[in-house]
């Protein structure tokens, strides 16, 4: 099973960044593939962050308005068929900027950070501790295997920080593109 932090993946917007950089390939030095989930078969697992309610939030959330979680997920594969490696990925820079004008103002501690030159999409990369993921199982695969995104979010913490909802609901995804074994 894996599981990462917001924390360890703010880390990695550090690489994603440099891997968005012209003339860089969509391949690792692995040989690894990345995989958008938009670009591959999903089917949802749980239907209980389906949709924004309009009703009012007691927490200040504008519940017309959400951010997605899974529009920002990046499947990235290694290793053969039978002994398949999956690792999830959070394109961090773009949800950062979604979430940024979302950020609230009316928050003391958010005010303060502004003041000081903090951005907008910096408050917004330090809410994600608040969001936390595993997916199951991540190695052993072969070609057709389903694996499972499981999101863990603490939606009052994130209430804090945003006027938006997230939404965050699991989702089996379908692998796939491993090479034969010996090739």
């Amino acid at each position: 099973m894996m599981k990462r932090t917001a924390v360890t993946a703010l880390c990695a917007l550090l690489v994603f960044m440099l891997a968005a950089l012209p003339g860089c390939g969509k391949k690792n030095a692995a040989g690894a593939t990345d995989t958008s989930v938009s670009a591959v078969e999903t089917e949802a697992v749980s239907a209980s962050d389906a949709a924004p309610q309009p009703d009012a939030d007691p927490t200040g959330v504008d519940t017309s308005a959400s951010v997605d979680l899974n529009q920002y997920v990046q499947f990235v594969y290694s290793g053969t068929d039978g002994d398949g490696r999956v690792e999830v990925k959070l394109k961090l820079y773009e949800l950062v900027e979604d979430m940024a004008p979302f950020i609230k103002d009316d928050n003391e501690y958010v005010k303060k950070m502004l003041s000081e030159g903090t951005s907008a999409a910096d408050i917004a990369g330090m809410s994600l501790n608040a969001v936390d993921y595993t997916v199951e199982p991540d190695s052993g695969l072969s070609n057709g295997d389903k694996v499972t995104l499981k999101w863990t979010v603490d939606e009052a913490a994130l209430a804090e920080f945003c006027f938006c909802r997230f939404l965050h609901a699991d989702f089996v995804q379908e692998v796939g593109g491993f090479a034969a074994k010996g090739e």
